[in-house]
């Protein structure tokens, strides 16, 4: 059951990822220039807690390769609480971490191929 509900959030991802137009833009803000990220709260902004649980252990796992600790979100940031800014703020720091990485899906297409029968 696990290994399914695993490839299905890993199909969702190539899904979004191959159906997106991504730009990024890069800046090296001086004072952050040689920083190395030990410890990175992982944040997928899902409606659906499954969803987000085991995307976040996605990340944090593929974290794993590049000797980076991927924390998940949901056991810090409560998906039952709305944060003021200096909550989130006391929350983060408690953990310990260096960055947040914040995944939000913002358009998803269904697209369906039907082969003709013959």
């Amino acid at each position: 059951m696990l290994t399914s509900r695993l490839s299905i959030i890993a199909l969702i991802l190539l899904t979004v990822m191959g159906c997106t137009n991504t730009m990024a833009y890069h800046f090296t803000d001086p004072d952050f220039s040689g920083k190395n990220y030990k410890r990175i709260l992982v944040y997928l902004s899902f409606t659906d807690l499954e969803y987000r649980e085991e995307g976040e252990k996605i990340f944090a796992k593929e974290f794993e390769k590049y000797k980076i600790e991927g924390i998940p979100s949901l056991p810090i940031i409560m998906p039952t609480r709305k944060y003021a800014d200096d909550e989130l703020s006391k929350a983060l720091q408690q953990s310990k971490v260096d960055a947040v990485l914040t995944v939000v899906l913002t358009k998803a297409i269904d697209e369906i191929d039907k082969t003709p029968e013959i």
